[in-house]
């Protein structure tokens, strides 16, 4: 009776080569994705070299000169735009006409219906409920926020789709889409998004650039309200023109390099300061490079040959008939001593 029992019973796939498929089938959709983003933008990469007129790579860059000093590698580049559209939008936010005012705080957390009191005011973080926040050292400030990369870390590993770049410059992100992976979290280089652990139904959240807001041609709600034109919003390559006219008439009040013009790929949060970027705990320009991060994600799935991925699936089928046959033995001893014990 057990023997037909046994029979009957539908066999299921053991978790652990299930798991093992389902990685392999995650792992060769995420290389087609890359592969496919790599080849739309490698003639916009190769234009963007032409026009730099790059030589060597980020690793044989100079390290960024101290105030004063001429930088002509930011300083006379011409600009490029971001993200392969000449009308991508950006922010430049000048650091030496900040005055800590917190304005765009608070313009931040209207437009995105947060929470902002006295409390909040204080706290020197980005959370779920602060997407930017003023830094103060002294009589020097930073304002932190999503620096809208050009090829998003964030986007590329999402692999629902729900972080994604508009053809206007913001990154956005789509709760509908949202699983929950916070893999976005792990990949961004700037420790952007922020998770709700607090919620029953928590949601990841940072600043989306106004998407609405810059959709309609109007500036983001923390440029608009800026008191001092600290932080200002326009056309990407209007606002690097800007800012190398800034750099060349007072090169005494800049650390001659745009924060964010070239970094993994360049970005539509621009940044001027007078002090050293990562003093304010942002990465070091020299630690990111000009890669895109998506880039290197690409470049190791695409040397993974097949037989690796294949290789694990044979492994997870010989794992699952090795168990799968003690499973029989073991039904059937379990059958035998039961008509053992009947006949007895």
């Amino acid at each position: 009776m057990s023997g037909s029992q046994e029979e009957q019973t539908p066999e299921k796939i053991p978790a652990g080569m299930a798991s093992a498929m389902w990685e392999i089938r995650r792992l060769k959709a995420g290389a087609t994705a890359r592969s496919s983003t790599a080849a739309r933008t490698a003639g916009l990469r190769e234009v963007t070299r032409e026009k730099h007129k790059v030589t060597g790579s980020a690793r044989s860059k100079p390290a960024i000169p101290r105030p004063g000093e001429h930088n002509p590698t930011d300083m006379d580049m011409p600009a490029v735009s971001g993200a392969g559209d000449p009308m991508s939008k950006a922010i430049l936010y000048d650091a030496t006409v900040c005055i800590d005012c917190k304005q765009c705080e608070v313009a931040c957390a209207q437009q995105n219906n947060l929470p902002y009191d006295d409390k909040i005011a204080a706290e020197s973080v980005q959370s779920e409920h602060k997407y930017t926040v003023v830094l103060a050292n002294d009589d020097k400030f930073m304002r932190r926020l999503c620096m809208h990369c050009n090829e998003p870390a964030c986007g590329s590993v999402c692999p629902v789709g729900a972080l994604h770049k508009t053809a206007e410059g913001p990154v956005v992100y789509d709760v509908f889409k949202c699983i929950g992976c916070r893999y976005c979290m792990v990949a961004c280089a700037f420790s952007q998004p922020k998770y709700e652990w607090g919620k029953l139904n928590p949601r990841v959240r940072k600043c989306i650039m106004c998407p609405d807001r810059v959709k309609a041609g109007r500036p983001t709600a923390c440029a608009e309200i800026c008191p001092t034109g600290a932080t200002k919003f326009g056309d990407r390559d209007a606002l690097i023109a800007e800012a190398q006219d800034r750099l060349r008439q007072n090169p005494a009040n800049y650390i001659p390099h745009i924060y964010g013009l070239n970094e993994v790929g360049g970005t539509s949060v621009l940044i001027l300061s007078s002090v050293a970027f990562e003093s304010y705990g942002l990465p070091a320009p020299a630690k990111l490079g000009d890669t895109p991060m998506p880039d290197y994600t690409f470049r190791i799935l695409s040397k993974i040959p097949d037989f690796v991925p294949l290789w694990a699936l044979v492994l997870g089928g010989v794992y699952w008939i090795t168990h799968r046959r003690e499973e029989v033995a073991l039904a059937e001893a379990s059958g035998h001593s039961g008509q053992q014990g009947g006949t007895k």
